[in-house]
């Protein structure tokens, strides 16, 4: 169980008594030291020091109630009331000692009138210094105000605080909380154009889909088609759509989880190469159909990465998807993994039309919707028909999961552009993360890349 703790009004004047029996006591030893007083003017000495101190005691509690009592706003004057109360009691105690003859009254007068130059001396300097205070205070709290009103981008100057660094500095935090603050609500506010933005799109892409489906299905119900061939086209047609809309809401629940933080990974060594070999597979048919040749590169003796096999082949399958999406007949998709400053580097290179450089910064923002793209596709960049429009940016939350990074160049670097035999004019795109090597445990040795160090297929040959 604790201490009581004390009120601040008995602390404070336990601190008072204190001080006073300690100036008490060192003022009578040096008169004693000094003067050499018999022992009747010992006693007459402790007396006046004793009275004294009483009336001084009073007179600053006297002056501390009148200004709490009085609530003064001008700190000047709050500051001012220390000098004066010192001037007071050491008129007081100047005059009390004339009276007990210690001193002559014409001493004493002397004394008051000396004292009463020093007050106004020090009352003058105290206001001097005071002044580059009360005015850094008065921008700060000018400051406090404009910010509260929401006018965040308010500055204070931090070069007019004369020599109060404590002032300066604390102009220096203002600017910097008010920088922070005003990074904040831009980036709330970008989040909240970027949130109505997917909302638009998503909408968009719900309501196409429904659309196609009931004009199929009121076209069966009303016999207006009654082939049996249309019919099953129709159908077919139908659940193509509801496979988008699936997919649609799997992209949705996935970047949702991703952005809230509930994505939850489960790392093991993987190898890459295995991961680039699954991608191709899987991509092989629809690459072969749109005539497009799919090329793989694993760096011999690349160690494997530490994460989660089965997201980062969503990456892997993400890339390449887009990738196909904006290439023509006769280009090449390239996949290139290798080891890069304690780092592995997943390449996902095209011959395709590339991105533009206004779009280029924003491909990875949720369903975020081109110049060129609207031109040319009602659907988002990189997301053809058939496309969720958030493959991009899962890509990148799952990336980041890792604790990799993700970005992407358009048009191809020409040393790629060789790689990859990109003949054609179009600038094409290089997209390229990183995922983290990790540090194995004793009993773990880092597994090496595929049996096969070099992967190069072809889907035309395939």
């Amino acid at each position: 169980m604790s201490a009581p703790t004390l009120p601040v009004w008995a602390r404070l004047g336990l601190r008072w008594l204190v001080v006073m029996a300690a100036s008490l006591g060192l003022a009578l030893l040096w008169l004693i030291l000094d003067l050499r007083p018999s022992p009747g003017h010992v006693a007459q000495l402790t007396l006046c020091l004793i009275v004294s101190g009483v009336l001084s005691l009073g007179i600053g509690a006297g002056a501390f109630w009148l200004a709490d009592a009085v609530k003064l706003r001008n700190l000047a004057v709050k500051f001012a009331i220390p000098s004066l109360v010192a001037a007071m009691v050491i008129a007081l105690n100047t005059m009390a000692a004339a009276q007990l003859m210690f001193i002559s009254l014409e001493d004493a007068q002397v004394l008051i009138a000396f004292l009463s130059f020093g007050v106004c001396i020090a009352l003058v300097l105290s206001q001097s210094l005071l002044t580059p205070m009360t005015q850094a205070i008065q921008q700060l709290t000018t400051g406090a105000d404009r910010m509260a009103a929401g006018e965040y981008t308010v500055r204070l100057p931090e070069t007019t605080t004369g020599s109060v660094r404590e002032f300066a500095q604390l102009a220096a935090d203002f600017n910097h909380m008010a920088a922070s603050v005003q990074e904040a609500f831009a980036r709330r506010d970008a989040a909240e154009g970027q949130r109505r933005g997917v909302i638009a799109a998503i909408s968009h892409d719900v309501r196409t889909p429904l659309s196609v489906m009931r004009a199929m299905l009121e076209a069966i119900d009303d016999g207006v088609v009654d082939d049996p061939a249309i019919v099953a086209r129709y159908h077919h047609a139908i659940r193509a759509e509801l496979q988008h809309l699936s997919a649609l809401i799997d992209d949705l629940f996935e970047i949702s989880r991703i952005e809230s933080g509930a994505i939850r990974l489960v790392p093991a060594w993987v190898s890459v190469g295995d991961l680039i070999s699954d991608t191709m597979e899987t991509m092989r048919e629809q690459a072969a159909q749109r005539g497009i040749r799919l090329m793989g590169e694993v760096q011999p003796g690349m160690p494997a990465a530490w994460a989660d096999a089965r997201q980062i082949y969503r990456v892997l399958a993400n890339l390449t998807q887009n990738a196909l999406r904006h290439t023509t007949a006769g280009s090449v998709i390239a996949l290139q993994a290798a080891a890069e400053e304690g780092a592995i580097m997943v390449i996902v290179a095209d011959s395709g039309e590339g991105i533009t450089a206004t779009d280029l910064p924003h491909i990875f923002e949720p369903a975020y919707r081109g110049e060129a793209s609207r031109q040319r596709d009602p659907e988002a960049i990189g997301h053809a028909p058939g496309s969720t429009g958030l493959g991009l940016a899962i890509a990148r939350g799952l990336v980041e999961a890792h604790g990799g990074t993700i970005t992407a160049l358009s048009p191809l670097p020409t040393a790629w552009r060789a790689r990859i035999d990109a003949h054609n004019a179009m600038p094409g795109t290089l997209v390229r993360f990183t995922l983290p090597v990790g540090t194995p445990l004793p009993s773990s040795p880092i597994p090496t890349a595929p049996r096969t160090d070099a992967i190069v297929r072809d889907s035309s040959r395939v």
